[in-house]
């Protein structure tokens, strides 16, 4: 017997589709009639009833449609969509939008065309073999302009948190993709062969449906692996030669020390000594490593002491980059397998730990150790130092013989785009070769750092070794995310989710760039690259890998004899060594705490818990005060509902800012949607300001619209205001920036009152305008920004009437230079704040800075922190704007308070990488 029927919205249907561990392929959609509900025992997929609900029935790993036994899966099969409608076929309008819309969505999840839908009468209908169903009365021409808008919007996205630890519509998918992943049933193990080419939705070169080939079914023995590494002093002493050890990407003064004067004597006296040791007449081929970034300083060492031996014995003189990604350490946690017991019960998919990640900081997390393999290789980073040395080598009586081979495993790759870069700018003529292994790269950073020089033949030959897709779903991470890390870092860690890894063979296929660079088909001769595909069955000894996960492939032994034959160019090499695992020591220690597990349970983002919370509050009172005995109050503002342009991420960026200030400390209030009417929001921001006393902080957050208006009343040197958008602002009800600091101009002394906005034209929304609108975002998210028309100027300008502001005599602008408040914004006044994925490009990477322990920065301070989360080619750039001497003010800290009382204690990198910790611990502590 079915379970219950499970009633989902569109977008939660879609994103069902998208997440669904299919074990079968659909190789089409078929559609059919019912005049009436059919029973619990139903084997149609969805059912659509005629008021516009989409009802789950059966298993989605079934095969519907009565054909075949349910619980037998086959290879090939479709999906099957119910309708109730007429006895004729017929369907009302709104009904029959919604049953093409979700066949559409099928037909896009699988790569299909409208000619795959099939109108089908069933062989029975509630049992009863003499009862007919009827056919519905859709074409594949009717379905064909839905699809092509479906392939033209940005991806779906839940919107975030609103309970904990996830939102009662994500709660709902993952209770649907357990409920249909096995429907009582036990989940049948993924086979390779089982998983087909278009499960993927993207262009395999096998024909639609058809699958790929299986893996080998046997495999040579594996050889008896010798006893672990161990880092002795005598290996130890043996590394001091070969190792670079960099923490933020510059030369480590902890832990395991590099001095730059250790890297001047490998350069003038190891690698001299080493060529002098070779046979005249022979390369001197230096390879150049840099591991994964979920590995910690130990890790790095023990890859590099088990290859340092083999790669001599070659005849290659390894270079190992142990660059320190400092948090991804806590990171890694979420899968440590002490864990799994603690996540397993509340997990049951991976779309929960996904969500989990990135609710507890995993893009701002996974941003950083991109940053520090972004700043090793800037003007003072210790990559950079390396390549003017490698350079200097060049420079003398190596040069004829020299050559440089660069391997990079899954985010070494990223640190060896900007090494390899910054190596050729400092003289560096050429790599021989570079061997990306399931890259963690994305495509767009691939094409920006790699590409470039693979075309200009700076680097000469590329291999990319990484798994096929159907190894890629069988992969996991510590049993507990069942899908190869490159997938939760697509989902989880970057800023966009979805966005394509050059190490996933999904994102391969879809980029023409990529395809045409690697071609993995054989269709352009003129390739730049290789793809070795893992598991190889039938792979020249140079193109082999028997890697069945993302992280074995650095201890692979056919990836890297593959690698090593390539560098070497001939096929009789000493065999990679295979050792015995140590166990993995655990990052974090246990403890609980029930105080900061409340205040998790209560969160919509996990970010948000990581400060240790305040008392609680007394009488409407906060104790933990402004800096000088005072009240912390926060306004949160966010709107979507706008009747003409609506938003999808302004109220989810309000109640994570709100979840924010309540960790700080903060009172707050909200206006969402209808609620933030002109009237009310000006109201709430005035009585705020004006009812404040000295030592009180003030906060201001808005997400919404903005806009330019003409300028009423000459105040602005270019003639424009700057306004936000309320609900109303149809109507002329424009927030604009004469109001603001109208409102501002009257804060009490000693008061701190800090406005954060995330909407276009945000710069000095509350002074000056600065410019004009930037170019038009791209189609993938939106802009929140309003063209002013001249019906509504019209509209504001009779607004403005009635309420005779436009005859004040025009005043002289007020610089932010005489400002008393402090606003962040989220782009600069010539461009355009931008949305996707459920949140604002600022919100998202702002807030978990505050929560990470935004106490003591100045404003200075923390507008830099929020342009490093950016990154260095970011489509906004946010903004501080205050005066002079707030500049150097502390964040949230009355103006007379701003120092810290004597013997305060000042928060140092090790007790905030401390408190980080603790969240992560705390976080799998309250999923057991």
């Amino acid at each position: 017997m079915s379970p219950l029927p499970y009633t989902v919205s569109l977008d939660e249907f879609q994103e069902l589709l998208r997440r669904f561990p299919f074990d079968r392929t659909i190789d089409s959609v078929q559609l059919r009639g019912r005049t009436e509900l059919p029973n619990a025992d139903s084997d149609c997929h969805v059912l659509v009833t005629p008021d516009g609900v989409l009802l789950n029935r059966g298993s989605w790993h079934w095969r519907a449609g009565g054909a075949a036994p349910r619980s037998r899966l086959r290879a090939l099969s479709p999906f099957l969509v119910d309708a109730i409608c007429g006895a004729d076929g017929s369907l009302p309008a709104f009904q029959r939008n919604l049953v093409l819309q979700v066949a559409a969505r099928v037909l896009l999840r699988f790569g299909l065309a409208p000619e795959d839908v099939h109108s089908v009468v069933a062989a029975k209908a509630n049992g009863h073999d003499a009862v007919p169903t009827p056919r519905l009365k859709l074409t594949p021409k009717e379905i064909a302009p839905v699809l092509q808008e479906l392939k033209t919007e940005s991806p779906v996205s839940l919107p975030a948190d609103r309970d904990f630890p996830f939102p009662g519509t994500a709660r709902s998918v993952w209770t649907l993709i357990d409920e249909v992943r096995s429907n009582g049933h036990a989940r049948p193990e993924r086979s390779a062969a089982a998983t087909t080419t278009a499960d993927s939705g993207f262009p395999f070169p096998a024909s639609r449906g058809v699958p790929l080939p299986a893996p080998a079914a046997t495999r040579e023995p594996e050889p008896v692996p010798a006893e672990p590494i161990q880092l002795t002093p005598d290996v130890q002493q043996d590394l001091r030669a070969h190792v670079i050890n960099l923490a933020q990407g510059r030369f480590s003064m902890q832990g395991w020390k590099t001095p730059k004067e250790d890297v001047d004597t490998i350069f003038r006296k190891h690698i001299p000594e080493w060529a002098a040791s070779r046979p005249v007449d022979e390369k001197l081929k230096i390879v150049i490593y840099a591991h994964g970034g979920l590995v910690s300083e130990k890790k790095g060492l023990e890859i590099a002491a088990k290859q340092l031996g083999w790669w001599k014995d070659n005849g290659v003189y390894p270079l190992f980059f142990v660059w320190e990604t400092g948090l991804m350490e806590t990171l890694s946690q979420l899968l440590n397998p002490n864990r799994q017991r603690a996540i397993d019960l509340a997990a049951p998919t991976d779309y929960l730990l996904e969500n989990l990640a990135r609710a507890i900081g995993g893009v701002a997390v996974w941003s950083g150790m991109k940053r520090s393999a972004e700043r090793a290789s800037d003007a003072d980073g210790g990559a950079r130092y390396v390549g003017g040395e490698l350079s200097k080598l060049f420079g003398g009586d190596l040069a004829t013989r020299l050559e440089l081979h660069a391997v990079g495993h899954s985010a070494g790759s990223i640190f060896h785009g900007h090494f390899i870069n910054a190596a050729i700018e400092m003289g560096v003529p050429r790599f021989n070769s570079l061997s990306l292994l399931a890259p963690a790269i994305t495509v767009d950073g691939f094409k920006q750092l790699l590409l470039p020089r693979m075309a200009d033949k700076a680097v000469a030959r590329t291999t990319m070794f990484t798994m096929s897709r159907p190894y890629e779903l069988d992969d996991n991470c510590a049993q507990v995310y069942r899908k190869s890390l490159l997938y939760l870092v697509r989902a989880a860690f970057e800023p966009e989710p979805r966005t394509p890894i050059l190490g996933l063979e999904e994102s391969i296929r879809q980029d023409p760039d990529v395809m045409r660079a690697f071609d993995p088909d054989g269709a352009h001769p003129s390739r730049l690259g290789e793809i070795v595909f893992s598991v190889t069955k039938d792979g020249s000894a140079r193109s082999s890998s028997q890697s069945t996960s993302h992280g074995g492939f650095d201890d692979d032994k056919a990836t890297m004899e593959s690698v090593a034959r390539r560098i070497l160019d001939r096929d009789d090499i000493k065999p990679f060594p295979v050792t015995r695992a140590l166990p993995e020591e655990s990052v974090l220690p246990t403890l609980p705490e029930a105080d900061l597990l409340a205040r998790l349970l209560r969160s919509p983002s996990l970010a948000a818990a990581m400060p240790i919370p305040a008392p609680a509050a007394t009488d409407g009172e906060n104790p933990d005060r402004g800096g000088g005995g005072g009240r912390k109050r926060a306004l949160c503002i966010g709107i979507d509902r706008y009747r003409d342009a609506p938003l999808s991420g302004c109220v989810n960026d309000a109640r994570q800012w709100e979840t924010a200030f309540k960790n700080l400390g903060f009172t707050t209030e909200t206006l969402l949607d209808e609620q933030a009417t002109r009237d009310a929001m000006l109201g709430r921001i005035t009585s705020l300001v004006t009812e404040s006393r000295a030592g009180d902080v003030v906060v201001v957050q808005y997400a919404g619209h903005g806009t330019q208006l003409e300028d009423l009343n000459g105040d602005e040197d270019d003639s424009y205001d700057e306004a936000l958008c309320p609900i109303d602002y149809p109507s002329g009800r424009f927030l604009i920036d004469d109001d603001l600091a109208d409102v501002f101009d009257r804060i009490p002394d000693g008061v701190n009152v800090t406005v954060f906005t995330d909407c276009c034209h945000s710069g000095t929304i509350t002074r000056l305008a600065l410019g004009v609108p930037s170019a038009p975002a791209a189609p993938s998210s939106r802009a929140r920004f309003i063209v002013a028309t001249p019906e509504l100027e019209a509209a504001h300008k009779q607004d403005r009437e009635r309420m005779a502001l436009q005859s004040r005599a025009p005043k002289a602008a007020r610089p932010y230079l005489q400002a008393r408040e402090v606003l962040f914004c989220a782009c600069r006044a010539n461009e355009v704040a931008m949305e996707s994925n459920g949140h604002g490009d600022f919100t998202i990477r702002a807030v978990p800075l505050l929560a990470r322990g935004a106490a003591g920065m100045t404003h200075e301070q923390f507008e830099d922190a929020v342009l490093d989360v950016f990154g260095s080619s970011p489509r906004q750039h946010p903004e501080l704007h205050c005066s002079e001497e707030r500049k150097t003010g502390k964040l949230f800290v009355a103006p007379e308070s701003g120092r810290p009382a004597p013997g305060a204690a000042v928060a140092s990198p090790a007790s905030e990488r401390a408190k980080l910790r603790h969240a992560f611990e705390v976080a799998a502590e309250s999923l057991r």
